[in-house]
């Protein structure tokens, strides 16, 4: 089942069932109905020139660096591939645009003493930066990571010098963990309390 969410701001498709056929995946009609922009297909050379556009130095200059030099199909579609390698990974659409502008990914794992944690990411176009996306965005993951029982603890981690998502951050109710890793500041959120 691909999962989805929808607000007027906001459309959210869960990637890794939606994005299962070689070049291109039809929606179901009530998913599509539901949700999904003007088009019954998420064509892959799209999403591919999208994830170019996206990626961009300066949107991926406090990631990893296998988040840089996304700069052709190939190097887009090897990016695309990993994510859902290792993630959950959802496509973020700008629901009156009905155009993508970013991305999240939920990384799994369960600690040796039955934690379950969940890794939380994301990243938006540089062009919907400072316009609530985020915050909008990482409230609905919240919500998504409780109801299906994914995790009892979200981690989020940062770079110091990104203020706006250290904000967001404590504004939704993360605390800061201690931090060995120099510039890299991290956050959990307690999700069964």
């Amino acid at each position: 089942m691909t999962y989805t969410f929808s607000s007027s701001r906001l459309t959210v498709l869960e990637a890794n069932n939606l994005l299962s056929s070689p070049d291109q995946t039809n929606l179901d009609q009530k998913q599509f109905d539901k949700v999904l922009l003007n088009k019954k297909q998420i064509d892959k050379k799209e999403l591919y020139q999208s994830i170019i556009k996206i990626l961009t130095p300066e949107v991926v200059s406090q990631l990893p660096p296998y988040f840089s030099g996304i700069d052709s199909r190939e190097s887009a579609q090897a990016w695309l591939e990993r994510m859902l390698d290792e993630s959950l990974l959802f496509l973020v659409y700008q629901t009156e645009l009905q155009q993508l502008i970013g991305f999240s990914f939920i990384y799994l794992e369960q600690t040796d003493e039955g934690q379950k944690n969940a890794h939380l990411g994301y990243l938006l176009a540089q062009a919907s930066w400072g316009k609530g996306f985020a915050s909008e965005l990482v409230n609905h993951l919240i919500e998504h990571i409780k109801t299906r029982d994914l995790a009892d603890t979200l981690i989020a981690g940062v770079d110091e010098s990104n203020l706006a998502s250290i904000a967001l951050l404590k504004k939704l109710g993360f605390t800061q963990d201690e931090s060995d890793v120099a510039a890299n500041l991290f956050f959990h959120l307690k999700l069964n309390d």
